[in-house]
């Protein structure tokens, strides 16, 4: 059973950061001035290796055609709820089926909980500042899965603190799906979660934490965007950091302030909350420090746009790899519908 380690609470916390970069308005309002109606995905995937048995290269394909990921609902300026659907099989036996649906609740413009199958959160502010944020499973409502409180200087959040308990049994086991849908909040496509989830189990299987971990994140701003975010969590001798930079366009963000980021259950979609601009590269160094020993890996992904005006409408991303046995190609598209 997976349980929530430092990086994958570290996503979460990046995730919700720049939510509040600009505060002209309200902490917790999200009403772009362009309004998603329908979020579609395709995707490509080639991997090769080396079959021994057969002394020979093998090789497969598989590509997922255009379909239909989310569907937003509006009241007027307000998101109501997001409809996720999953798809099941490839060409001509391609099918759809809802995977989950997440309901929003406010406080007159003010974002105050939002819902989804097995978990909710809960939003506090102090006027116009969001003070702090709780996570719970809905089987288990007496105690928050995850506590995030935030610390400002000016009008910018410069610290978040993070709080997670480790040692309720159930509570590994409501983490279980958040672990790579949180990983997706701030790493959005799928092939950076594949290859962080694996280090991640790699490097908390030797953990073994208990009760109750806090951990402090960082925040650099240039202008109206979070150029860096930077968090180090030391347990049992054992020292993990994990520091992000960066990039972005001059194009708006159309999930800019949409506080739903903080939680896994956006598992379809590109939510890169962060900043009023769309991220085009992203530099992910991690270092693991056990005694003398120091482990270092550093990952960089880059993203290509398309748009109408000033609005993002497809968003590519591609990755290879090439090794002596394995080498792999994938390719990431998504594609936006605003509200006419």
């Amino acid at each position: 059973m997976k349980r929530l380690s430092f990086i994958v609470m570290a996503a979460a916390v990046l995730s919700l950061i720049a939510a509040c970069s600009e505060k002209n308005e309200n902490d917790g309002v999200y009403n772009p001035k362009k309004k998603i109606a329908k979020v579609y995905e395709s995707s490509l995937r080639i991997s090769k290796w080396y079959d021994n048995y057969y002394d020979t290269w093998q090789s497969d394909t598989t590509v997922w055609d255009k379909a239909l990921s989310e569907s937003w609902t509006w009241d007027g300026d307000k998101l109501t709820k997001i409809t996720f659907y999953e798809t099941h099989g490839t060409g001509e036996n391609a099918s759809q089926e809802v995977s989950e649906v997440i309901n929003f609740t406010y406080n007159g413009e003010q974002l105050v909980r939002f819902e989804g199958e097995d978990e909710y959160m809960t939003f506090v502010y102090d006027g116009k500042e969001l003070k702090s944020a709780d996570l719970y499973d809905k089987d288990h409502p007496a105690k928050p899965l995850a506590k995030f409180s935030f610390e400002h200087n000016g009008d910018k959040i410069v610290k978040i603190i993070l709080t997670q308990d480790e040692d309720d049994e159930w509570r590994k086991g409501s983490s279980r799906n958040m672990e790579k849908v949180l990983l997706r909040t701030v790493m959005p496509d799928e092939m950076t979660v594949d290859k962080t989830v694996d280090k991640i189990n790699k490097t908390m299987s030797k953990s073994g934490a208990k009760g109750e971990v806090s951990i402090p994140f960082t925040l650099t701003w240039s202008g109206d965007n979070v150029s860096e975010v930077s968090a180090t969590q030391t347990m049992d001798g054992e020292t993990s950091t994990a520091t992000i930079h960066f990039t972005y366009d001059k194009k708006n963000n159309p999930y800019k302030d949409l506080l739903f980021g903080i939680l896994g259950l956006f598992e379809n979609g590109e939510a890169m909350v962060f900043s009023k601009n769309n991220v085009t590269k992203s530099v992910t160094e991690y270092i693991y420090q056990e005694g003398p020993e120091i482990e270092r890996q550093t990952h960089e992904e880059n993203y290509t746009y398309t748009y109408d005006g000033d609005w993002p409408t497809y968003k590519e991303q591609e990755e290879s790899y090439e090794g002596d046995e394995y080498s792999s190609y994938r390719k990431n598209c998504t594609y936006f519908e605003y509200l006419k």
